[in-house]
């Protein structure tokens, strides 16, 4: 069974960050470096790979999935790994 998604599902960094309590400004350098590498997950179709941040009105956000949330959950950590 294939979940459908809502367009309120996919987050902004800002909302991204208030889910998860991470500090928007990482959040927001996150999302533009997954942006900038085209970073991807394997879709449900037929394996086919979607970039987990898409544009919309000028506008990052960040697709429901959750293997998008964990791969963007990676980024962060890499990133405030080399904050410190």
């Amino acid at each position: 069974m294939t979940e459908t998604y809502k367009k309120n599902d996919y987050l902004t960094p800002t909302k991204y960050a208030d889910t998860y309590g991470v500090p928007a400004d990482v959040v927001k350098a996150a999302v533009e470096k997954a942006w900038r590498d085209h970073a991807s997950i394997n879709g449900n179709h037929g394996g086919q790979k979607r970039e987990i941040i898409i544009s919309k009105d000028g506008k990052r956000h960040i697709r429901p999935e959750p293997a998008a949330h964990e791969k963007l959950n990676t980024i962060i950590t890499q990133i405030q790994g080399q904050q410190k």
